[in-house]
């Protein structure tokens, strides 16, 4: 029996003749989003693109060129205050093998009102 398997990532290729299914990855679809804004301030905060899983980024530094590509602008840190918290969060030791934070950090109130 010929056909596909769907599968996140790609596809298991059922092929005539053959004893085992090929797998065949796929590419997350092109983005072309044009205007998505430049890392070029500290406090941006930016969305991977391209789909699979989510993963949020806010800069903390001047211009990110490097995040540009595949990172899209999707809000900003409005206040000094809020972008000190951060940067407090990031100086936090980490452990060496895998970047891991050394010490449990938890965010009780973010101010956001509900």
């Amino acid at each position: 029996v010929g056909g596909n398997l769907a599968r996140a990532g790609g596809s298991r290729e059922l092929t005539l003749g053959t004893t085992r299914p090929i797998y065949r990855p796929s590419l997350p679809p092109a983005n072309d989003d044009t205007g998505a804004g430049k890392h070029d301030a500290a406090g941006l905060v930016s969305m991977r693109r391209g789909g699979g899983s989510v993963e949020y980024v806010i800069t903390l530094g001047g211009p990110v060129a490097s995040l540009d590509r595949d990172w899209v602008v999707i809000g900003q840190v409005d206040d000094e205050a809020s972008l000190g918290v951060l940067r407090r969060i990031a100086s936090l030791p980490t452990n060496k093998y895998d970047g891991g934070p050394l010490v449990k950090t938890e965010v009780a109130d973010s101010g956001v009102s509900k």
